[in-house]
């Protein structure tokens, strides 16, 4: 495990902010050199803590009516074959889950609603399923700059989650912009320049389809880095039901503010109406956070899953905060 400088940890949490924002202007923050900061960031690239940057997407603007959140139970004897099958269908994100009866969780992004129903029974067809479950997600919180990742330092590289979301919904989103974005999935901090000749069009103008798709809230960069060698074994996730819509707000707030909560997502459809994603150290951290989510007034019922951590966080094109 490696433990941070106070000044590196705020090198990540500014570009996990804002992955593209200047070494100048971190620099300034931190009351250091533009130099200074180069060094560092360089040194987290060459130890490989520093892994990439990608985008974060608001998918209903991008045209999507949903995410939707399935969880399915199987005989293991089916479970690597399943999940071995469901990575081919589009869309569809599935991984394994740990500590539940639910073994197989999938995060799937449909352009109509109409679409799920469609996976659903395919899924029925194709594998031997004894259960499952769909939960439909209405907003999210997404905070990996809240990680615990060293000392913390400036409270100015502090990100405000109760910020204003603008929610324009007949902004208009062409080929191009669709492209510049996948490209700045593949590399965020790409220059501006060099997508231009990908793409076929001039720097001032992918700048400024950039500045519009970030103002709107439709795109997001975010650096990546690798929470294995920070120390993190593995994601938790907690489905929390809740006993009152009217202080849902006043919920996700207290959550936001719970060590190492990366992302929360309201749901829709089943049993529960929030959904928590939790990077964890050690087993200790899960007993913890559960203490804390169950001492929440508003808190009914609690239920968990472990998943694998991925070596590069956050993952390509998460959903982002929408509220």
């Amino acid at each position: 495990m490696i433990l941070l400088q106070a000044i590196d940890a705020n090198i990540i949490r500014a570009l996990l902010i804002d992955g593209r924002r200047s070494f100048a202007s971190i620099a300034k923050a931190n009351g250091v050199s533009a130099d200074i900061i180069a060094n560092h960031y360089l040194e987290m690239e060459k130890s490989r803590i520093i892994v990439g940057a990608t985008t974060q997407v608001n998918y209903f603007k991008l045209g999507y009516q949903g995410v939707a959140l399935m969880t399915i139970r199987s005989q293991t004897q089916y479970h690597d074959r399943i999940i071995d099958e469901l990575t081919k269908i589009p869309n569809l994100i599935p991984a394994a889950s740990y500590n539940s009866i639910y073994n197989i969780n999938m995060v799937t992004i449909i352009k109509r609603l109409s679409e799920l129903d469609n996976i659903k029974q395919v899924i029925k067809n194709r594998f031997p399923i004894e259960a499952s479950r769909t939960y439909l997600w209405m907003d999210l919180r997404n905070i990996p700059e809240h990680l615990a990742l060293g000392p913390p330092d400036n409270p100015e590289l502090e990100s405000n989650t109760n910020q204003y979301f603008e929610t324009k919904k007949n902004l208009s989103i062409d080929e191009l912009d669709l492209k510049i974005i996948e490209e700045l999935t593949k590399n965020g901090r790409v220059p501006f320049s060099q997508i231009a000749q990908t793409v076929g069009s001039s720097t001032d103008t992918v700048n400024r389809r950039y500045e519009r798709l970030a103002k709107n809230n439709v795109l997001k960069v975010s650096i990546q880095f690798d929470p294995g060698l920070l120390g993190y074994k593995a994601i938790v996730h907690f489905l929390i039901s809740i006993s009152s819509q009217n202080e849902i707000g006043a919920t996700v707030d207290l959550l936001s503010k719970v060590q190492n909560v990366s992302w929360i997502a309201k749901l829709s459809g089943g049993d529960y109406e929030l959904l928590v994603c939790l990077l964890v150290r050690d087993i200790g951290e899960i007993f913890i956070v559960a203490e804390q989510i169950r001492r929440i007034s508003n808190v009914e019922k609690i239920e968990s899953y472990l998943r694998k951590i991925s070596p590069r966080w956050p993952t390509p094109k998460q959903y982002m905060s929408t509220f």
